[in-house]
């Protein structure tokens, strides 16, 4: 059986006869080609495919997934490797939580396919609105808190969907110094790679990074699911920030201010893979620290868990040790977008206020860890 026949087979088992399914993916050609013969594998089951052709992240397509009523159920087509041409198709529940994951390559392709039907812009508006809303407030500072977000900030999205997703909503928030790779900006899926720590991938970037007075830069990847962080330090060289460092500064961080604000809940959760240093943050909030080995399929599953029954709680951050983020919970999978957001308003703070700078505070943190 070809891995189309699996993904087929599966799909067959969660959908009903005459259910939908959205489908979405990344503009590199192989990812198009994907798309289509789902849609011809869903045809000749009897379900029904709505293809999103506009710049989706996977976030943003878990999200419509619960939100639109005609769709059963999601489907996401991203490039990993385009020297193999190599593809990783993720299907999401109506709930929005990332159910299966399978990897297929352009030898799996038999035949010519035709695409679905299109999902109209006039479908999708609202919620898009509305997911961008919902990006806006995962920034945690008090709105009355002066901090200077003009401080020059690169951005790369790797020719990806995050700039179009991104710029109405760092605009609306005033980060005015955010610069967005020119060369990278636009979503066409001509990526070289699709890995945010991968030295090819950054190569534009740091480029970019060297050339501006810009003190950090960061690469979501095309499908806007992962996030890295580099730095120029005091010396001049640049530092690509670890995963748990991130992890460390954006928990830290969203605790402080939610906890400055008033609003940081104790039945508010920490969710990390590993009783790490994290740990150490909940403790220091109040809040509960969840241990979840795996990838957001099992974190997605706790994040139903711990919003049914009588109590409720709220998330404040979920990683799974991959460069992978979600801050709140409107959606229950990562979203690089709104780890973006957080990253843009921690740097401003922490280098436009006194104390010393956003890796002064990195330091401290790993020193009490």
């Amino acid at each position: 059986m070809s891995t189309l026949e699996d993904l087929g087979a599966f799909l067959e088992s969660k959908l009903s006869r005459n259910q939908c399914a959205l489908i979405a993916g990344d503009y590199s050609p192989i990812s198009r080609r994907w798309i289509k013969a789902i849609c011809g594998q869903l045809a000749q089951l009897d379900f029904e495919a709505r293809v999103m052709e506009r710049g989706t992240s996977t976030a943003l397509l878990s999200y419509l997934v619960t939100k639109l009523n005609l769709i059963d159920i999601g489907i996401m087509v991203t490039c990993a490797d385009v020297e193999t041409e190599t593809c990783v198709v993720k299907v999401f529940s109506k709930q929005g939580v990332l159910l299966e994951t399978f990897e297929v390559d352009a030898s799996d392709i038999k035949g010519n396919f035709s695409g679905g039907k299109i999902l109209t812009e006039a479908e999708i508006s609202k919620w898009l609105n509305v997911y961008q809303a919902h990006l806006e407030v995962q920034a945690p500072l008090d709105p009355a808190v002066h901090i200077n977000r003009g401080l020059p900030i690169v951005m790369t999205t790797m020719r990806g969907v995050g700039s179009q997703l991104l710029s109405p909503v760092l605009r609306k928030l005033g980060f005015s110094g955010v610069m967005f790779v020119p060369e990278e900006e636009r979503d066409d899926g001509q990526f070289a790679s699709a890995d945010p720590r991968n030295p090819v991938a950054l190569a534009e970037g740091m480029r970019y990074l060297r050339g501006s007075r810009a003190g950090m830069l960061l690469a979501i990847d095309p499908a806007g699911e992962r996030l890295t962080v580099t730095v120029r330090e005091d010396s001049g060289e640049y530092r690509l920030l670890s995963d748990s460092e991130v992890s460390l500064l954006l928990a830290d961080y969203l605790g402080a201010c939610r906890s400055e604000n008033g609003i940081l809940s104790k039945a508010s959760v920490l969710i990390t893979p590993e009783d790490s240093r994290l740990g150490a943050i909940a403790r220091q909030y109040g809040i509960k620290h969840q241990v979840v080995a795996g990838d957001f399929t099992l974190i997605g599953a706790q994040l139903l868990k711990n919003n049914r029954g009588f109590f409720k709680h709220p998330l404040l951050l979920a990683t799974d040790g991959q460069d992978s983020y979600l801050v709140g919970q409107y959606v229950n999978y990562r979203d690089a977008l709104a780890a973006a957001v957080v990253m843009c308003e921690m740097y401003c703070f922490y280098e436009s206020t006194d104390g010393g700078g956003m890796m002064e505070h990195l330091d401290e943190l790993t020193s009490q860890s």
